[in-house]
């Protein structure tokens, strides 16, 4: 018994070591959420993804602001005004920038502040690659251009490459008209995508705003589980967590944990389950789960010991028109489509 108990004990000094940081971690949680989920951002060290703490945010009301030249800063921090809290992103989060391009921001930026996308550029120097990320995810937004105009400004600035001081002398009066031809700008969904594909999440919406094509209001919310122990639901979300375990019996099986507009759930994929449907939450990045509510001991709080796997169901669209980026479902779903034979509303 010794021996076994020896393959999960710590010893007491471990044990306050870990109990000290809980509760400092719970308190600046419960105290400073934004300034906490903040640094866990920065720290980049979580067991979970920087999605999974963007939906940590979302659900207590902490918004996002996007990356800007002159607002960001190294690392994520909190943003207060009269509309609440907001994390600031950094242009380190931002995918494909290098360390030198970094390197050379904050020197130029703790010289003086950038005044436009052509100043930036000229000072900044870096690649035509970069500058397109950094226009597709809003970093020269404040500065009033569209960014259908940025684009076009950018394809002028570069067939000027600034090499030394004349390049710094001459590059700001590079003309950048727009070109007399019907522009569009990016749709908040493209924007949403976009982001997505740049952070890893979404700044300018809700992360699940990118399916707006599934019927979310026919599930039950996962807030509601809570009301139907040992019962068998149907919820559908996003996956934002996996990993392969292994059972006693050395069979392989997954958990995964999953979010909706209300909230996060753990989910059980038991061997015989993982075998006929653990390519599924491989396949679709939203999933249809049908699945028994399995409470935690004491009573407080419950993970799904999952049934079935299987693609959401979608809603109609409209003719000719294209999906929204806001799902106007989502503050409010139908209980009544917790169970697997439930279906959609005409």
């Amino acid at each position: 018994m010794l021996l076994g108990f020896s393959g999960y004990s710590f010893c007491k000094a471990h044990s306050t070591a870990y109990g000290v940081e809980a509760y400092a971690g719970a308190h600046l949680k419960r105290y400073f959420p934004a300034e906490f989920l903040a640094a866990i951002l920065s720290n980049g060290k979580g067991f979970y993804s920087a999605l999974a703490y963007t939906l940590v945010c979302c659900g207590r009301g902490i918004g996002f602001a996007s990356p800007d030249t002159n607002a960001s800063r190294r690392g994520y921090f909190a943003e207060h005004d009269t509309r609440g809290a907001r994390i600031r992103v950094p242009l380190a989060a931002i995918k494909d920038l290098t360390t030198s391009t970094l390197e050379r921001w904050e020197c130029e930026k703790d010289r003086r502040p950038f005044d436009s996308m052509q100043d930036f550029f000229v000072r900044v120097n870096p690649d035509v690659s970069e500058m397109q990320n950094l226009i597709r995810v809003g970093v020269f937004d404040s500065f009033g251009e569209t960014r259908t105009a940025q684009i076009w400004s950018l394809h002028r600035l570069a067939r000027w490459r600034p090499e030394g001081a004349q390049g710094v002398l001459f590059a700001h009066h590079i003309e950048t008209e727009l070109p007399d031809l019907p522009l569009s700008e990016p749709t908040a969904l493209e924007r949403l995508r976009a982001e997505h594909e740049l952070l890893g999440y979404t700044v300018s919406g809700h992360p699940l705003n990118l399916y707006p094509e599934v019927a979310w209001a026919t599930y039950c919310p996962i807030s509601d589980l809570g009301n139907y122990p040992n019962e068998e639901v149907t919820v559908c979300g996003l996956i934002i967590a996996d990993r392969l375990h292994h059972q006693v019996t050395g069979e392989t099986m997954k958990f995964i944990s999953v979010c909706d507009y209300s909230g996060i759930v753990e989910c059980e994929l038991f061997a015989q389950t993982y075998r006929a449907f653990g390519i599924q939450t491989v396949r679709y990045p939203v999933v249809e789960i049908t699945a028994r509510v399995s409470q935690y001991d004491g009573g407080v709080g419950y993970s799904l010991d999952v049934k079935r796997v299987a693609q959401p169901r979608t809603q109609r669209r409209p003719a000719g028109e294209e999906w929204a980026a806001d799902a106007k479902s989502a503050p409010g779903h139908s209980p009544a489509g917790r169970f697997a034979q439930a279906s959609p509303p005409a």
